[in-house]
């Protein structure tokens, strides 16, 4: 396969520029220090969240709070994917077996194990943007092609927001090679732990709550959430060098919040440095906004409902992926 994007390979692209003294080798071992209780304290904070969201809406049984409700659980499913995502990155704990349970354990809100998701994503990092990064590949269709108009953008949101996008979604997910190598054993696992569950729902008589409060949040508005943070990250840039072939976008903490909590909006600097934790990304972004070279150069963003708007309307057309 050629070159899908046209944008050359991850050595050309680096040829762009040589990015790769931003930051001294003490200043890295310093910022990748792991806080064991940060990453705990989060997780318990967005299953937390989920429990008292359910709870609430359950209580007030009103149509309204219950939307609200559906946005809020998909914008927090998204969270501990994102929790998932460091612990595939070795940086949720010290301890190794219990990096790789926590991620796991952050893993249930998602479609995908984490330990499957490790080989997808470190694909990725080491082949961003070329024919041989797995999440480029998967994203080899229209949804991802800009600029687009106004309406086509609403049009594609009101897409993944309604759930229309969602299966085909799954199916990518469900037979992608690398989203599904990992053990056996694992998979075992979690699909006992789906059958008890379900079958629990069944006959406790629970299975209403577990459509209402799992299912469509996660085929809606996780959707959602995940479509606009992964058009954030890789696509209407320039991709000319490492540092325009991601993107970091400095936001409300509002906006923060529902679509790129704990920290993933600074993607390009996650990027830079993979081995910085979640809660240090904002850190390190202020280091490498202090260095000449990273500031002048770097694609930074203001805003999801502002900046990536524009952005997404007015970029310049990629180039065709070829076959």
């Amino acid at each position: 396969m050629d070159n899908l994007s046209g944008n050359g390979s991850a050595e050309e692209r680096r040829s762009g520029g040589d990015f790769s003294r931003l930051l001294s080798k003490e200043d890295v071992k310093i910022l990748s220090q792991i806080d064991n209780r940060k990453f705990i304290a989060a997780l318990l904070q967005e299953i937390a969240t989920i429990a008292l969201t359910i709870v609430v809406s359950a209580y007030a049984a009103h149509p309204l709070v219950y939307v609200l409700a559906v946005f809020i659980l998909g914008s927090r499913f998204q969270a501990m994917g994102i929790l998932m995502h460091d612990a595939a990155h070795y940086r949720a704990h010290t301890h190794r077996s219990l990096n790789e349970v926590l991620g796991e354990i952050a893993s249930f809100a998602t479609p995908f194990s984490m330990q499957g998701y490790r080989v997808n994503h470190l694909t990725h990092h080491r082949e961003l943007n070329t024919d041989k990064d797995p999440d480029w590949v998967r994203t080899d269709h229209a949804d991802y092609k800009f600029p687009k108009t106004a309406s086509e953008i609403f049009l594609l949101l009101g897409k993944y927001v309604s759930g229309a996008r969602s299966f085909r979604e799954l199916k990518g997910i469900l037979t992608d090679k690398y989203l599904n190598d990992y053990p056996a054993r694992l998979k075992l696992l979690r699909a006992s732990l789906v059958l008890f569950l379900v079958t629990a729902a069944v006959t406790m008589g629970f299975w209403k709550g577990l459509l209402l409060y799992w299912l469509l949040p996660s085929l809606t508005a996780l959707a959602f959430f995940s479509y606009v943070r992964g058009v954030a990250e890789h696509y209407g840039l320039e991709y000319e060098h490492d540092l325009n072939a991601s993107r970091t976008v400095i936001a409300p903490a509002w906006e923060l919040w529902l679509f790129a909590p704990h920290g993933t909006n600074y993607h390009l600097d996650h990027h830079l440095y993979p081995s910085v934790p979640f809660y240090r990304l904002k850190e390190l972004h202020h280091r490498l906004m202090a260095n000449p070279a990273y500031a002048g150069s770097a694609h930074i963003t203001h805003g999801y409902i502002t900046g990536l708007w524009r952005e997404c309307r007015a970029c310049r057309p990629m180039a065709p992926r070829n076959a």
